[in-house]
């Protein structure tokens, strides 16, 4: 039952993850957007001739525009990660979900008085599911995040 129900807020969910515009470290780019806006939203960083946007001595995004406009952009989301750390993880999501031949992914938050749990979740297969989770209590310092594969048959009720 929590597998059929999990499958149906995916389906329900992905259409609606979509946006037309991105927040790329506090300054909003939407495609089509002129040029000039974008330049001058982004006036704060340096984009190099190649569309790299860097801030802080690293590289925060890219842009790229056709007939003065944005034609697409993209926001560097490893910014003070630890790398050694998040290397492994990233392999073996890439591994699961890159072998599968279809796959759907949704979110969903669940919110207690003691907890916070902020979910996405990729749904490989019929029998196969990988939750990537931040749970966050009230009063702590860090969140704990889990990466967690779940293979079972799937349940016929």
């Amino acid at each position: 039952m929590v597998r059929i129900a999990c499958a149906a807020f995916l389906s329900a969910t992905v259409g609606g993850q979509d946006s037309d515009f991105m927040i790329v470290y506090g300054v909003r780019l939407q495609l089509g957007m002129p040029e000039s806006a974008a330049r001058r939203q982004l006036e704060g960083y340096t984009i190099t001739d190649g569309g790299m946007v860097i801030g802080g001595g690293e590289s925060i995004g890219s842009v790229s525009f056709k007939n003065g406009r944005l034609a697409w952009a993209t926001k560097e989301w490893t910014q003070g990660f630890d790398q050694r750390a998040s290397v492994d993880v990233i392999r073996r999501l890439i591994g699961v979900v890159g072998a599968q031949r279809s796959w759907m992914a949704g979110t969903t938050t669940e919110e207690h008085p003691s907890l916070r749990r902020s979910l996405l979740v990729f749904q490989c297969s019929s029998n196969r599911q990988i939750d990537v989770s931040i749970s966050e209590t009230p009063g702590s310092v860090l969140p704990f995040v889990t990466v967690t594969e779940y293979y079972a048959p799937r349940r016929h009720e």
